[in-house]
């Protein structure tokens, strides 16, 4: 975790307005390396051993953190979808753009298993619905935002205008050939975790 200043973008969502201070959670490692891995509680990508089941009271203690070093908000920048898509019950992304991107990823993916999704997106075998291409995991800053100034941002018609356009221009999907193909491979090459 580190301490940096954040600029909101303006670009018509909202007035640019002073650096926000914000701690930037880097990386949670929140893993048990006395327990192990099993058919109902399968590796997910960047784990080496299974989770604590803390995450949401780790976020729940730095929001606090956060509150109580009078910070603007606390920023995270997951490494993976699955780690996104947890934060995504209390944090935005600051782009609305992206917003709107992780929102439709999440709608496209909602009947699959989580880990099948998460591995499938970090192998490389999402596709853009429209385009036909691969997408890469290319995680935003997702921030909670502790400040009505910050709040703000969030608040603006713009925002949610830009998030909802993007919603709607999204179609994802997981190419499952792929994913089974490699995620064979990368059991048989010993299942090493891929960061």
């Amino acid at each position: 975790m580190r301490e940096t200043a954040l600029s909101t973008p303006g670009a018509g969502v909202t007035a640019p307005h002073r650096p926000f201070s914000v701690p930037m959670i880097e990386w949670l490692y929140l893993q048990n390396p006395l327990s192990s891995f099993s058919p109902d509680c399968p590796p997910l990508p960047g784990q080496r051993f299974p989770g604590l089941r803390i995450g949401h009271e780790i976020l729940e203690l730095l929001i606090f953190a956060g509150r109580r070093l009078a910070k603007d908000a606390v920023t995270i920048r997951p490494a993976h979808f699955h780690s996104a898509k947890m934060y995504h019950q209390q944090f935005s992304c600051l782009d609305p753009r992206r917003e709107g991107q992780l929102i439709a990823l999440i709608r496209d993916t909602e009947n699959d298993h989580l880990a099948d999704v998460s591995w499938a997106i970090h192998l490389g075998c999402l596709r853009d619905d429209l385009t036909g291409d691969v997408v890469s995991w290319d995680p935003d800053i997702q921030i909670f935002a502790l400040t009505q100034d910050l709040q703000n941002h969030f608040l603006t018609d713009a925002y949610h205008e830009s998030v909802w356009r993007e919603v709607s221009a999204c179609r994802f999907s997981i190419e499952w050939d792929c994913f089974q193909d490699r995620y064979s491979r990368h059991a048989k090459d010993g299942g090493a975790p891929l960061a």
